[in-house]
């Protein structure tokens, strides 16, 4: 092994930045680490404020951003190769322009490359083909209005959304799953190309795989896309596949089960509910669509790779 090389980030150390009351971002970046990539956590001080409104919320986030500097020079110690950004809110404020500003900026001040939820959401969409899309946050009014001029501005018609008007920091993980789906299925329709999950505190890693193979599109859960971003930025093309062990089977057809009130995370419709186990397990980049035949697909899996050293600007959009 090259002595120059971490001895188990030897692919590459990843700094994750996160709310210091986000409880999600971690897991889920954890579950979608792969050999040879580690994650350093460095968490933004924020205190667990109420959060009633639109100008609360604001107050919130603007806290959140203040606090940003010292969380980089906090996890630059370890000398990480990449910065992965798993806040969201702010990233998306002042459409695409503030977007790059914002990511510009961390990457002056870390010195290395840096994925944002909002530009990797952009890309994933993008690379999909997607142009009509619907979005839930955990947000308020204001910060989606924000959310849907982003989008707007990187070419995308964003055809419904919704908030979830989390009264906390910390309460947005404790959204559980049957409200996430809950509102999913009012975003869906014929009309919608893609589903998008914001707000990385808001834990929808693994519903959004389910979900994806119940609607027969994208549903994109931004903390995959970030983390998938931040890999594909790197040169690594390593696919993870989520395996999906329910304990009952589908029953009655798959595109009426979201809709219908059967749940899509467990595999089930009606009172017969099951719990969907899941587990990440990584394939060979060589590895075949038909190779895994029982693996769910999420779709990060199918996503192509980012050109090496390619950063995301106003002209790709």
């Amino acid at each position: 092994m090259n002595p120059n090389k971490d001895a188990r980030g030897w692919r590459g150390k990843f700094a994750a930045l996160a709310p210091s009351t986000n409880t999600i971002v971690q897991p889920d970046y954890d579950d979608l680490r792969i050999p040879g990539v580690t994650n350093h956590y460095s968490r933004i001080y924020v205190e667990n404020i109420d959060v009633t409104d639109n100008a609360s919320f604001k107050n919130l986030t603007d806290r959140i951003a203040a606090s940003v500097d010292d969380a980089v020079r906090s996890v630059l110690t370890c000398e990480p190769d990449y910065l992965v950004m798993g806040m969201s809110a702010v990233a998306f404020y002042g459409g695409l322009d503030g977007a790059l500003a914002f990511r510009d900026r961390l990457a002056a001040k870390a010195g290395i490359g840096v994925s944002t939820g909002s530009l990797a959401v952009a890309e994933a969409l993008k690379r999909y083909g997607a142009k009509r899309v619907s979005f839930l946050s955990p947000y308020f009014p204001d910060a989606n209005r924000e959310v849907a001029r982003f989008l707007a501005d990187c070419g995308f018609e964003v055809v419904r959304d919704e908030c979830l008007r989390c009264p906390s920091p910390v309460a947005i993980a404790q959204v559980p799953v049957e409200r996430c789906r809950e509102v999913v299925a009012r975003l869906d329709g014929a009309d919608v190309d893609a589903v998008v999950q914001v707000g990385t505190n808001l834990s929808m890693l693994h519903y959004a795989a389910a979900a994806e193979a119940v609607l027969g599109k994208p549903v994109i859960a931004i903390n995959a896309a970030t983390y998938w971003h931040a890999l594909r930025a790197v040169g690594i093309e390593d696919r993870i596949r989520f395996r999906l062990a329910a304990r009952t089977l589908l029953r009655g057809r798959r595109e009426a089960a979201l809709r219908d009130g059967g749940s899509a995370t467990g595999c089930t419709t009606g009172a017969s509910r099951g719990v969907l186990s899941v587990s990440p397990i990584v394939r060979h980049p060589d590895e075949s669509q038909d190779d895994v035949s029982d693996v769910a697909s999420g779709w990060w899996l199918r996503l192509p790779s980012l050109r090496a050293g390619r950063g995301i600007d106003r002209a790709m959009f």
